[in-house]
């Protein structure tokens, strides 16, 4: 395979430790783009060339991209956009996709454990380059997660040049959802897109939301350094298949999404720290958790939901 390029190999060991050997499993990356009406032709090119310049394995998918407006793109930003950092994106955002005319799909390939930070990198340098040629929107399918465009950038910027971990994290914020709730857990999805497996934090160790995001993101963090195993041990977690969310979206996500995460970290004891409890600040009031159930949190393109409504 043939990426854009990035010096990550010793922060991929660590992070695949029991990992790989847990799990065959192998997620895949799906984009969405959106363009202005009449913009459609545009946007396929610069989609294009930018996967022949960065990441020549992804491919447009045609049987869904449209050269028209798509009135289901409204509510899918709605229930995707980051609701996490307080500058991810805003009204001229939603606007942008209120006022969208065409749409273009992108496919990554199917990774396994030791690609996913190299393949991880290549979508998002693919995702900044093609809001530079223009397009107004984009969305991560895979975990169903949204950015405005400034956010976006923001993130392939922290991410170019960077050391290996810091390369993962910026990685890990553009494509993971986070947090998500069942009542008794808060937890990601999307850590398997760079290698990792998902966290879940009991509700009860915060009444903060973002307190509990910035506790699941502490996690990534440690396991990107030390390695899953090390902090299974730390934390007295489990490491286990993620029987929960396999529940909940086996039967809604079709294999072209490939989202379905093959394991997680369950984690009961974890208490939020003054800094995590810090983090819930006026702007970000009313952000918290996306309560959605986690069928609605993908975006349901007919050949990826199983025909789920």
């Amino acid at each position: 395979m043939c990426f854009f390029r990035c010096s990550v190999p010793d922060c991929q060991r660590r992070i695949q430790m029991r990992y790989k050997s847990f799990s065959d499993y192998r997620p895949r990356h799906v984009l969405c783009f959106l363009g202005p009406e009449g913009g459609f032709q545009r946007l396929l090119l610069s989609v294009q060339a930018s996967i022949e310049d960065l990441a020549v394995d992804f491919e447009i998918d045609m049987a869904f991209s449209q050269d028209a407006f798509d009135d289901r793109m409204t509510e899918s930003f709605s229930v995707c956009w980051d609701q996490v950092d307080e500058n991810a994106w805003h009204q001229h955002d939603v606007e942008a996709v209120m006022s969208h005319g065409c749409v273009v799909y992108v496919i990554g390939p199917l990774m396994e454990v030791a690609e996913t930070l190299a393949v991880s990198l290549a979508a998002l340098m693919l995702v900044k380059r093609v809001l530079e040629a223009g397009a107004t929107a984009a969305k991560g399918e895979s975990a169903g997660v949204a950015h405005g465009a400034a956010r976006w950038r923001q993130l392939a910027r922290e991410a170019e040049g960077s050391e290996p971990c810091a390369v993962a994290r910026a990685c890990r914020l553009a494509f993971t959802k986070r947090p998500i709730t069942d009542g008794d857990f808060f937890s990601s999805v999307g850590f398997h897109l760079v290698g990792l497996p998902e966290v879940f934090v009991p509700a009860s160790s915060s009444m903060d939301e973002l307190a509990l995001s910035a506790m699941i993101d502490s996690v990534a963090d440690e396991m990107a350094a030390d390695g899953v195993e090390a902090v299974v041990a730390r934390h007295g977690a489990k490491l286990k298949p993620s029987m929960t969310l396999k529940k909940t979206i086996s039967s809604t996500i079709h294999s072209v999404a490939s989202i379905l995460p093959p394991l997680c970290i369950e984690l009961r004891r974890l208490t939020a720290t003054s800094a995590q409890e810090g983090r819930l600040s006026k702007s970000a009031l009313g952000r918290g958790c996306v309560k959605t159930p986690l069928r609605r949190m993908v975006f349901r393109h007919q050949s990826w939901s199983g025909g789920i409504g």
